[in-house]
């Protein structure tokens, strides 16, 4: 009996030693996270002749994803970066008189035709303030050339690869496979340029689709190369040549086109940058991440009453929670709703990068941004893709606002649905 005491005392004074273990366990990633933030709110102590190291080789979103502190301590932050920090990043290196350039990676961007140019206009502002941006690749797409091409040299890897080859855009039809094979998409649709389900309608690009496909990469392509052309002096008929003929393919071409400045390896490129601050090439230059900048630095001052809210609507819209990648109505209706209450937000600006998506989503959200509109002021900035459901959730603005590069329209709607076994 006295066996079966101990045994039951021990094992209930280990639970408790376990939970009081578990309960430090969970105060000290607290007290770690909290220190994370703190760190990441606290001001940045900047060298003389700082640098700072822009990459530009992930994926980039309107907004970045919000982590909460937890996850922040455990160094879980996503390869996701925002535009909203990179331009911010920009501006307050601009302002910085201790920062005296930025060194530009952006070979693989992943950034949209819409958001690269922000990013690009935002990088030429910079270097109205007299400090000098330098460019670095080892491989260059045409859009990585695109944002590389404001900087005051841009170097490639001696055995370095680029493209300068202009746009295009293919459909695959899929009518002849699905009577081969015995499955039928069933579509319903209206709208002659709804062409998304064309595909399976059909065997061949109708002439509403070819027209408004060849009308947006030309007007893609027309502003790169305006654009390109002036900031590495380069004619625009130069650079349709180019591409027309392929001209460019590694970094030799490149620089016997003018269309960068020097090969060299990354090593040397650092050296580059040590001359352009005056450092000893013995010497470590004072490189600075932009993220650390970190765009939102101005602080939340309580003492200003008349706010503009920025809603992000990002995403496919679909009908549900909603997230940071998926728009849906009821977070959606929340922001509207707490906007609507705020006494000191006097206006708003919703910042959209859709495709669209669900008809019914649309119209929840685009009747709550008409009772919103009509006590406050509603401005719409559209990003990379504004169309079909996208647009439609923008139409009752006061006013929208579009890059040259954004995609709108495709007005229209369908549905669809598989049959199987359909006789061949």
């Amino acid at each position: 009996m006295s066996f079966f005491k101990s045994f039951f005392a021990s094992f209930l004074g280990s639970l408790v030693a376990l939970g009081i273990i578990l309960i430090f366990f969970f105060m000290g990633i607290a007290a770690i996270a909290t220190a994370a933030t703190i760190s990441s709110s606290a001001p940045i102590n900047l060298e003389e002749n700082s640098v700072v190291s822009l990459d530009l080789n992930k994926v980039i979103n309107d907004r970045a994803p919000q982590l909460n502190p937890f996850e922040e301590s455990l160094d879980l932050n996503p390869n996701v970066t925002g535009i909203n920090q990179i331009i911010g990043s920009i501006n307050n290196a601009k302002s910085n008189p201790k920062i005296k350039g930025i060194s530009l990676k952006a070979g693989f961007s992943s950034a949209g035709w819409a958001q690269a140019r922000e990013i690009r206009k935002t990088l030429i502002d910079f270097k109205s303030s007299g400090k000098f941006i330098y460019a670095y690749a080892d491989f260059l797409t045409q859009k990585g050339y695109y944002l590389s091409s404001v900087a005051d040299s841009i170097f490639i890897n001696p055995l370095g690869r680029m493209e300068i080859k202009g746009l295009s855009s293919e459909v695959l039809f899929y009518n002849k496979f699905q009577n081969e094979y015995g499955i039928k998409m069933e579509v319903i649709r209206h709208g002659k340029y709804k062409s998304a389900v064309e595909p399976f309608l059909q065997d061949k690009m109708s002439e509403e689709n070819r027209m408004q496909i060849k009308s947006l990469i030309t007007s893609i392509w027309g502003t790169f190369r305006e654009e390109v052309a002036e900031s590495r002096n380069i004619s625009p008929v130069k650079l349709d040549e180019i591409a027309e003929n392929l001209l460019v393919n590694d970094a030799n071409e490149a620089l016997q086109n003018g269309i960068i400045d020097g090969i060299i390896h990354e090593d040397e490129y650092l050296n580059r940058i040590k001359d352009a601050i005056a450092l000893d090439h013995s010497s470590e230059i004072n490189s600075i991440d932009s993220e650390k900048l970190d765009g939102q630095i101005t602080p939340y001052n309580k003492q200003v009453n008349d706010r503009i809210a920025i809603l992000y609507a990002q995403g496919n819209i679909m009908y549900g929670e909603g997230s940071e990648t998926v728009i849906g109505q009821k977070v959606f209706l929340e922001a509207i709703k707490e906007i609507n209450e705020n006494e000191n937000i006097k206006g708003m600006v919703l910042r959209i990068n859709s495709p669209g998506g669900d008809a019914l989503t649309s119209e929840i959200i685009l009747n709550s941004l008409k009772q919103l509109d009509s006590l406050k002021p509603i401005v719409v900035s559209m990003g990379n893709v504004a169309a079909s459901g996208g647009y439609y959730i923008a139409s009752n603005a006061d006013k929208i606002f579009a890059d040259p590069m954004t995609i709108t329209g495709s007005i229209g709607v369908f549905a669809a649905g598989d049959l199987t076994g359909v006789g061949r």
